[in-house]
């Protein structure tokens, strides 16, 4: 009987992590995207200094995650998310518009990417 009692607690605390895990990169990736979106709109608009600023607020969110994301995240993806914000403050920091769409457009699919992979479907659970 303590076996099943283990075995159901240990299935009860590993679910809740794994909703707080859900919720954090949620929350996270959220917030990341809606910094791209607004360095984007001031990029299209040909303000600079608020692309970057805006750029620059993402990317300190995701470098203050880091910590979480190495042990949580496959290396790969955070090394692809990291590698896109490079690509995405050199287009802002060199003023090219297409790049900058491009650049965050490939940015926000490897964010979204991070909450998608740790979501359970139906595929995962099978």
């Amino acid at each position: 009987m303590k076996k099943e009692l283990f075995a159901a607690a240990l299935l009860i605390a590993l679910s809740t992590l794994s909703a707080f895990n859900l919720r954090y990169l949620r929350a996270l990736t959220l917030d990341m995207t809606s910094k791209i979106d607004a360095a984007c709109a001031y990029a299209a608009d040909g303000l600079w200094d608020s692309a970057a600023a805006e750029a620059g607020k993402a990317e300190e969110a995701w470098s203050s995650a880091l910590g979480y994301a190495s042990v949580f995240i496959r290396h790969a993806e955070a090394d692809g998310v990291s590698d896109a914000f490079c690509e995405l403050l050199g287009a802002i920091y060199g003023k090219d518009r297409p790049a900058v769409l491009r650049s965050a457009m490939i940015l926000k699919k490897h964010v979204s990417g991070l909450y998608d992979m740790e979501r359970p479907s139906l595929g995962s659970i099978l």
